[in-house]
């Protein structure tokens, strides 16, 4: 049966780092890296460690040292946030050799992501998830464009960095699974639809639930112009 157990993670100033780690049957390995305003017990990202921890995989929900010290704005924090989650990733992923390992960003976690994914502190046989990314900002699309993990992104039409040229760019520079959310916005809700929001939230759920234990999409072929669901 598995237990929720604290890791020794530090903030850069020595401070105990926020999370939640639990420990399952280690038939793999989730790490998730939050948004500024989606935590890891954000409905999508909840729900996801809820399906893999019923496969016995371990799970590792971080909050950032800023958020903690509610210090902001969080890009005079970005390099030591960057660094926190390279330590959590190396002290987590230290612990055993995990047969499979995924790694889900929302937002701000995609930009880390993709980061960490670049510098190799991510094992480049790991799957990883970015769901609502700054489509358009180099701080995401060029680092994108750079690493070799197997990839899933989603993002709704009513995402503020939602534009189809550019869900096309991104999926055009390396292969990757593209989910697009039909009304869905930033926050993965469909605005004044709770039935809606609900299936987004389902969607997302079950689409990287199949995509960390089986490296497929149910529905979905990498992307290839034109993105089917596009």
């Amino acid at each position: 049966m598995g237990a929720f157990n604290p890791l020794p993670l530090k903030t850069r100033d020595g401070r105990a780092l926020p999370h939640t780690f639990y420990e399952g049957e280690s038939a793999g390995l989730l790490v998730v890296l939050p948004g500024l305003h989606y935590g890891p017990d954000g409905p999508a990202l909840y729900h996801l460690a809820k399906q893999l921890q019923g496969s016995g995989w371990d799970t590792l929900g971080l909050m950032y040292g800023f958020q903690a010290a509610m210090a902001f704005p969080w890009t005079d924090y970005a390099g030591e946030t960057l660094s926190e989650c390279g330590a959590a990733l190396g002290e987590v992923l230290g612990r055993r050799a995990y047969p499979r390992v995924g790694i889900v960003g929302k937002s701000l976690g995609t930009i880390l992501l993709v980061q960490l994914c670049a510098q190799g502190r991510v094992p480049e046989s790991a799957r990883v998830a970015h769901l609502t990314p700054p489509l358009g900002n180099p701080a995401f699309d060029a680092t994108f464009r750079e690493t070799r993990q197997p990839a899933y992104i989603a993002i709704g039409t009513r995402d503020t960095f939602y534009d189809e040229a550019a869900v096309r760019a991104v999926a055009r520079m390396r292969s990757a699974y593209v989910r697009v959310l039909d009304g869905a916005d930033h926050g993965l809700d469909v605005s004044g639809d709770l039935a809606a929001t609900l299936r987004v939230v389902g969607q997302v759920v079950e689409d990287t639930t199949a995509f960390f234990l089986t490296g497929r999409v149910p529905g979905l072929e990498t992307s290839q112009a034109p993105i089917p669901n596009l």
